[in-house]
């Protein structure tokens, strides 16, 4: 492809960004999306980005701000003003705006920078002039274009041009209200950011061809597959020499064009976008093809799928269901124009970022108001909703399992997944034959251990397994090690499942690892991080199951630990194990005497039966020493004067199993009957990390702490977790929060956050940074080896290693540029899985409680024990003004269900109701989907 072509496409959708979707859509990308680009016609570039990072004392606190700052009152009052730029285009928007701040919360922004700021299809540039801490998170306050000071959100930042100003010039702005002298400041910053935007103008004014092009480079050869690009990869496309201005403007296109390209989660940091495979573009193509046609009053398939929909739907109105679970057929047929309609919808409800349109919102709200006619807006919800009532996904359905990141072909009827391409590639690798001392390829398993000359044999050593008891992938055990010279001491050893010993950096199986990051547990679906077939294949022993005796390969982390908890001394090793005990924690809580972790059933239902233990007195003996030794390291970090939130969490047990033979999604015709039964719990995270939970996860903290040890002696690059300390306002008020600790360390999160100015997030990084959370100092690092089944940066740690305890001189697996690379991945996939489990478990949380008010309503519940007529709440943060319904909101959390809700309509009487308030609330709605999974409550009459 020309250069010419390629960057005379540039320019042409700068300047639409707000455009109409449905508009692009009518574009004629078929003809692109038939050719296919040359082979090596894409020239490689890097997809790293680092920003710039400051120390946290030049961060302001909103206490120490100049007196010109605008008063909470004032600021109420300033939002429609300054911010008309940023106004959501609607409820939604604004909702998912709130939970997506976190991805960047780590990024900080020097005074001076250039940002480019987006709320949904707004982008608005400006300077900024200072960041402050308020209501626990990071504000970032900027000078726009048109001269107003607006206050938003790290995350709303995607892109930087570091000192535009000098950080001398913004501080002279000022960011409240202004005095003669930021006037004057605020006049010499405009003239620049002006400049530079007329500058961006000009560079896009003369361009003029389609940008069709772009797409047809990146997008997958599959047409039915998502893939993605990065700024970098698109710009060296474009561009023989490109300059900074040239990533920008290609972010800008590739930003403004969410038909085609959607911007990742983390995205100022990686500045990668997912590219929308070319079948579901010609679906949105298609189906606004037929909506606009209807609108004509051209026939077409439009009103035959409406009117079959009103029917099913009907019929569906009318019936009660009841019965076991079970899936018939119905007379209404969908055929293939219908499916196109009933795909559109399903897709509809994966995530999409808010910062941009969404293809999918104006067709599905056409085809929703057509079927249902309803008198509320168009969501996930009501999609949700219709999808069930049509029969297209049972009631139950995860809708997680659409998303594209873990259904990458959009395939609903599961023939094509990431769990069918692993196992294909495990196919060719038990066929390929690799051989000792010859270059392995893709598909080849290392022929031999690697490690069989130096692994040292654990003999009979009782190696408990300890996990839940659903729990599949079993990478970790724990030994004891009495030491009879010194019976105050005990060595420690955690095993380790050792899948590096099989797979090597370079297989194909290592390759979709890192694109998936981690396993991912879903209500009623896993998909594992290596194919299950592979890890539980008895010939290769990834998985440390009881086998009688037989040998398993493992990595082992030494720690050798004194009465008080210091580590005396340590080691790595790789090791063979062949006495394994697989224990419940529950069994091992009762064997201690611990008792079962405490958990209550607002619903009703009890906890699972748990049977007595079969532990013989030497057992207990071990199992008591780490217990022990376990105790003396909470007891350090308390210490350290390292604080733990305790707060309430939500989870809901499946009691049944759903039959095999029934499909969902299914696009024949079909109708779903009853529902599987599911038990409601709430627990606390105190209680979640003590007893044999707390046990074992302390100690894996001392095996990541040696790892990290290990790997920096030998100079071998890893990637490490680390977090700073929380912001406290005042020495007094960090000692009455320490004062609150549990003896394992935890408090109160309600009366943390009315104490705490800022709790910072986790972050990645090369260096050995502290670990506040987990009480490891700077020098020492923190790095994750002991789940390499479930998580790709652990079996990288385990590769380093190989390296070191092979005392090899080749080259290292990762250098560590290569690990920065893996690091940015790392990143995105660990917030990716994080975001999906968190939402996941609220899904199926909510589904609980909505068909529990749903059966009130009806009349089937007993009102006397309804737990969602008055529940205590204490508020989050401070309330919220929605610009767009001048209405107040706020974020409350639910003790009593461990949940968090949102109070609409929230008296602006109240808005500077203090955050931990306490409030009672009532039950109001509930919203499912995945944009969107929200429970709404009201305040309770006074």
């Amino acid at each position: 492809m020309h250069q010419h072509c390629l960057r005379s496409s540039l320019s042409y959708c700068a300047d639409t960004a707000r455009r109409s979707v449905l508009g692009g859509v009518r574009r004629n990308i078929s003809k692109a999306a038939v050719s296919r680009p040359k082979e090596g016609s894409s020239k490689k570039a890097s997809d790293g980005r680092t920003n710039p990072q400051r120390p946290r004392a030049q961060v302001e606190r909103k206490k120490a701000a100049p007196v010109q700052q605008p008063t909470k009152d004032a600021l109420y009052e300033a939002k429609k003003l300054l911010e008309p730029a940023l106004d959501e285009t609607g409820d939604l928007a604004q909702q998912i705006a709130v939970e997506e701040d976190e991805d960047a919360a780590e990024t900080t922004f020097l005074p001076g920078t250039f940002v480019e700021i987006r709320k949904n299809e707004v982008a608005v540039q400006g300077i900024v002039l200072a960041e402050t801490i308020q209501d626990h998170r990071y504000h970032v306050w900027t000078l726009t274009t048109k001269g107003l000071v607006i206050d938003h959100f790290r995350a709303d930042v995607y892109f930087t041009i570091p000192n535009l100003i000098s950080a001398s010039l913004a501080e002279r702005c000022g960011y409240g209200v202004p005095t003669p002298e930021n006037n004057i400041a605020r006049v010499e910053a405009l003239k620049k950011l002006r400049a530079l935007v007329s500058k961006v103008d000009r560079h896009a004014a003369g361009m003029q061809q389609r940008p069709t092009n772009v797409y047809v480079e990146v997008m997958a050869s599959d047409p039915k597959k998502w893939t993605t690009t990065t700024v970098a990869y698109v710009t060296n496309l474009l561009y023989e020499r490109p300059a900074f201005m040239d990533y920008y403007m290609t972010h800008k296109m590739l930003m403004d064009q969410p038909l085609y390209y959607i911007a990742n989660p983390g995205y100022l940091k990686n500045q990668g976008f997912s590219v929308r495979p070319r079948r579901e573009i010609e679906e949105i193509e298609e189906v606004t093809k037929n909506i606009h046609r209807h609108r004509s009053g051209v026939p077409s398939p439009y009103q035959k799928f409406i009117a079959k929909a009103q029917r099913v739907v009907k019929q569906y109105n009318e019936r009660r269901d009841t019965g076991a679970i079970s899936q018939e057929r119905i007379a209404v047929k969908w055929d293939d124009e219908d499916r196109l309609f009933i795909n559109f919808l399903l897709r509809s409800l994966q995530p999409h970022q808010s910062n941009q349109l969404d293809p999918y919102t104006l067709g599905r709200t056409e085809l929703v108001r057509a079927i249902l006619k309803p008198t509320k807006p168009v969501n996930d919800n009501l999609t949700h909703e219709l999808l069930i009532r049509l029969g297209i996904i049972a009631p139950w359905q995860d809708l997680h399992e659409f998303i594209p990141s873990l259904n990458p072909w959009g395939d609903f009827s599961n023939k094509n997944t990431i769990e069918t391409e692993a196992a294909d590639i495990l196919k060719a690798s038990y066929a390929s034959k690799g051989r000792a001392g010859s270059v392995l390829g893709p598909m080849d398993f290392l022929p031999s251990d690697p490690l069989e000359s130096v692994r040292h044999d654990f003999g009979n050593a009782r190696v408990f397994v300890i996990d839940d008891l659903s729990a599949k992938e079993l990478d970790d055990g724990v030994s004891v090690e009495r030491i009879p010279s010194e019976p105050e001491n005990h060595w420690v050893h955690v095993h380790v499942a050792d899948p590096a010993s099989l797979i090597h950096p370079n297989h194909a199986l290592a390759r979709l690892a890192r694109e998936r990051g981690t396993s991912y547990y879903l209500a009623q679906k896993t998909i594992p991080l290596f194919p299950a077939e592979l890890v539980h294949n008895p010939k290769y022993s990834l998985s440390l199951q009881s086998k009688n005796g037989e040998l398993s390969r493992v990595m082992s982390f030494s720690m050798k630990l004194d009465g008080y908890g210091n580590i005396l001394d340590y080691k790595v090793r790789a090791g063979l194990i062949r006495n394994i005990r697989k224990i419940s924690y529950d069994e091992v809580d009762l064997a201690l005497g611990n008792g079962l972790m405490k958990k209550w059933f607002p619903f009703g239902g009890t906890d699972k039966f748990v049977s007595e233990p079969s532990l013989n007195d030497r057992d207990l003996a071990d199992l008591r020493i780490l217990q022990n030794l376990a105790h003396v390291q909470v007891a350090k970090r308390v210490e350290k004067n390292v604080v733990n939130f305790d707060q309430e969490f939500s989870g809901v047990e499946w009691n049944t199993i759903i039959p095999p033979d029934i499909i969902s999604p299914s696009l024949g015709s079909s109708i779903y009957h009853g529902f599987p039964d599911m038990t409601y719990h709430v627990y606390k995270s105190a209680d979640m990390d003590s007893g044999s939970r707390g046990m074992v996860s302390e100690m894996m903290k001392l095996a990541n702490r040696t790892a990290s040890r290990v790997l920096l002696e030998h100079n071998v690059p890893a990637i490490r977790r680390c977090m700073d300390p929380p912001i406290f306002s005042s020495p007094e008020v960090e000692q009455e929060i320490m004062d609150m600790r549990s003896t394992n360390g935890y408090a109160p999160i309600q009366d943390i956050v009315k104490r705490l100015e800022l709790n910072p997030v986790g972050t990645f990084s090369l260096d050995p940074k502290q670990h506040w959370a987990l009480g490891v100092g700077k020098g020492e690092g923190y790095v994750r080896a002991t789940s390499p089944l479930r998580r790709f940066e652990d079996i990288v740690c385990h590769w380093q290693l190989h390296h070191i305890l092979l005392g090899s001189k080749s080259r290292l697996p990762f250098s560590a540029a290569e690990m920065e690379s893996v690091l940015a991945d790392v990143d995105i996939s660990s917030k990716a899985q994080a975001k999906v489990n968190k939402s996941n478990g609220l899904f199926y949380s909510l589904m609980h409680i909505k068909r529990f008010a749903d059966d009130i309503e009806r009349g089937v519940q007993n009102t006397d024990t309804n737990p969602l007529a008055s529940m205590r709440a204490w508020t989050k943060h401070l309330p919220r003004l929605y610009s767009n319904t001048s209405e107040m909101s706020i974020a409350v959390h639910l003790p009593e269900l461990g949940i968090t809700a949102q109070v609409e309509d929230f008296p602006f009487n109240m808005k500077n109701v203090p955050v931990g308030t306490e409030l009672r609330v009532k039950y109001k709605s509930v919203d499912l989907g995945i944009k969107r999974t929200k429970l709404f409550v009201t305040l309770e009459e006074s």
